[in-house]
């Protein structure tokens, strides 16, 4: 029975994390240290919290405090395609002396 609960709890922290992340990852690294933990990307400042409501909380009050800048959103896939984009513009350049 103890081991169903701990189950439990693994997995709705699991879902938890994954909530906080969809919402803020791109501003804070969310981690679960025995606490759940938020760490600022732009300048490392951490919160922490006994819960993900109160981590929720914590992270809102310091985003609306100091927003932190958002890491760009471009996919592999854009990535690919804009270096795909630059090979070919440079197979097309001219020699120099040509």
């Amino acid at each position: 029975m103890a081991d169903d609960a701990n189950d439990y709890s693994a997995v709705e922290r699991g879902m938890q994390l994954a909530d906080l992340r969809w919402h803020w990852g791109d501003a804070y690294e969310i981690t679960w240290t025995g606490e759940f933990r938020a760490v600022r990307r732009d300048n490392g400042l951490a919160l922490q919290a006994e819960s993900a409501d109160e981590l929720r909380t914590l992270i809102r009050s310091d985003y609306t405090r100091r927003p932190v800048p958002r890491r760009s959103r471009l996919t592999h896939a854009a990535v690919g395609s804009l270096l795909v984009q630059m090979r070919t513009s440079h197979a097309r350049r001219p020699e120099p002396g040509s």
